[in-house]
């Protein structure tokens, strides 16, 4: 039941009671103020009457109790708040987005400080490095300006910069220097926050030229391959006693340059029979010793590796001659 009818019924009940207990109190007539009214005129009419505006005041209490119970809440129509969320209800957050880009130019209130227009300009630098100046029209200064930079969308700068203008008419806000990083569009955006009741936004863009972008990381080249020579030392030639062939020394050598670690097959020949081979990866001396009978020698020493520079060395050796006497 709603709330008016209550207070309604229990107003009812209040004069009805009200109205009874006083009959039944004075009788016949019922006088109040100057209005006179019939009322009951014996004991037995009185009694009922008072009966009746009792059971009329009692019976407010049972309505009274009806109506303190809980409550349901009133939906509000056209409410502006939006509903809160309950506890422990996840909320996701949302970036805040750039603010929309306002015109560049209002109409001037007359005596009202006002931003009119805003302007953007840039020079005619030829490299990386542009300079944009921002030209406000003032109307019935002086004002203060709250602007905010943007470069490429991004914010540069305090976010609310202020400066004060005084005068009418154009004046300079403020100069922007824009480095440019690589090639393409920069858009400089400036937007003018106070003292219009709006916002008021001037831009700009400039093409930087190729020559903007960055350098290409440094390549660093494989190493080159490591060198490969041989060189064969030979014994002078002898000349003796031959009763006993003379012992002599031949040294070849095996010369590797610097770089990654080859394997190096190589044959050293005397006389047409190899007397010593193996795979080496390093600079390598290679001695042989042996009783040689009279005559001349032949000595010749080669090497090859696929993993140097050449993969073959240029044979290397000689000849002596032993001579008895």
């Amino acid at each position: 039941m709603s709330t008016s009818v209550l207070l309604v019924l229990c107003a009812l009940l209040i004069v009805a009671g009200g109205v009874s207990l006083l009959a039944a109190a004075m009788g016949n007539p019922v006088r109040i103020g100057a209005l006179r009214m019939p009322g009951p005129e014996g004991a037995v009419e009185r009694a009922v009457i008072g009966v009746i505006g009792a059971v009329c005041v009692a019976a407010i209490l049972p309505v009274v109790l009806m109506n303190s119970g809980p409550r349901e809440p009133y939906a509000v129509a056209d409410a502006t708040d939006s509903p809160q969320p309950s506890p422990g209800a996840s909320r996701t957050a949302e970036p805040s987005p750039t603010p929309p880009v306002g015109p560049s130019a209002v109409v001037a209130t007359p005596g009202v400080p006002t931003v009119t227009s805003i302007a953007i300009g840039q020079d005619s630098a030829t490299g990386c490095v542009r300079t944009f100046s921002a030209t406000v029209r003032i109307s019935a200064g002086p004002v203060t300006v709250r602007y905010r930079v943007y470069v490429n969308g991004a914010i540069v700068g305090e976010p609310n910069r202020s400066k004060s203008i005084s005068g009418t008419g154009a004046r300079l806000l403020d100069n922007v220097a824009v480095t440019a990083t690589h090639s393409g569009a920069w858009t400089v955006r400036v937007d003018v926050l106070a003292p219009n009741p709006g916002i008021l936004t001037g831009t700009a863009v400039w093409s930087a030229p190729a020559a903007c972008n960055p350098a290409p990381p440094p390549t660093t080249p494989p190493p080159a391959p490591p060198t490969l020579a041989v060189s064969v030392d030979l014994p002078p030639d002898y000349l003796g006693d031959c009763t006993t062939p003379p012992q002599l020394n031949i040294t070849g050598h095996i010369t590797i340059g610097a770089g990654p670690t080859p394997t190096v097959l190589y044959h050293l020949v005397v006389d047409g029979v190899t007397v010593a081979t193996a795979s080496v990866s390093q600079t390598t001396p290679v001695p042989h010793s042996a009783a040689f009978a009279a005559g001349t020698h032949m000595v010749s020493m080669d090497a090859t590796s696929p993993g140097t520079n050449p993969t073959t060395a240029q044979p290397a050796g000689g000849s002596f001659t032993v001579t008895c006497t």
